[in-house]
């Protein structure tokens, strides 16, 4: 089951992946046409840039980003839960918040 895309380019940055050098395609997946990959161990990555963010992120003049793959991206894009990220932000600023009150 895929995750309808919020469009905040959160899963563009998702920094687990990024550590292994990028966002990859599952193995039993195959890299569409168009696409720009390298091969590690095996699988196939999409590089990221000099921010640690997928090269296919584009951000828009109005703020905001959204996939430059989005009809391609590896089913990791699509399992990406983009509203369990957004909670998990706000209940870490909340302990920031709650921690710098207790100092």
């Amino acid at each position: 089951m895929f995750v309808e895309c919020c469009r905040t380019g959160y899963c563009c940055g998702y920094r687990r992946d990024s550590r292994f050098g990028g966002v990859s395609y599952m193995p039993d997946e195959k890299v569409p046409n168009g696409v720009t990959t390298y091969k590690k161990n095996g699988e196939c990555f999409i590089p990221v840039d000099d921010e640690d963010t997928c090269i296919y992120l584009e951000r828009l003049d109005n703020g905001f980003t959204r996939c430059g793959i989005h009809e391609k991206r590896p089913r990791t894009c699509r399992l990406y839960d983009c509203l369990t990220e957004k909670k998990v932000r706000y209940l870490r600023a909340i302990a920031d918040e709650l921690e710098a009150r207790c100092d």
